[in-house]
């Protein structure tokens, strides 16, 4: 992903950060982690708990109950894993397209994978 990239206003309170600098400062400064289904961005952050971030563009696909599963698998699954993640890091997660065929036990998987590369 560009360092460049403006994301809405309205996508950073989608993702829980408080505002569209923090998601430019972990765009620009975080460690990037490529998969297969998905891009990681993580920083460590002062803050007292880690922030997740999810994008599923519109391009990847048009239906938003589609994308609203994919974010909420994506949630409950760090929301279960929270605590592991000390210290606590803000963490962007960008989907790629290849997740729409994947199954759940893969993307869990992923980012079981992803976890342990990143803290």
């Amino acid at each position: 992903m560009d360092q460049s990239v403006s994301l809405p206003v309205r996508a950073t309170r989608l993702l829980g950060f408080n505002n569209q600098r923090d998601v430019r400062a972990l765009l620009k400064h975080g460690k990037r982690i490529e998969r297969e289904l998905f891009r990681c961005v993580v920083r460590r952050t002062a803050n007292s708990a880690s922030r997740f971030g999810f994008v599923i563009p519109r391009s990847i696909e048009k239906r938003s109950t589609k994308r609203n599963r994919i974010r909420r698998m994506a949630r409950e699954w760090f929301r279960a894993r929270q605590t592991q993640f000390q210290p606590p890091v803000d963490l962007l997660i960008i989907f790629k397209k290849s997740v729409l065929g994947a199954p759940k036990k893969i993307i869990y998987e992923e980012f079981t994978y992803s976890l342990r590369h990143m803290v």
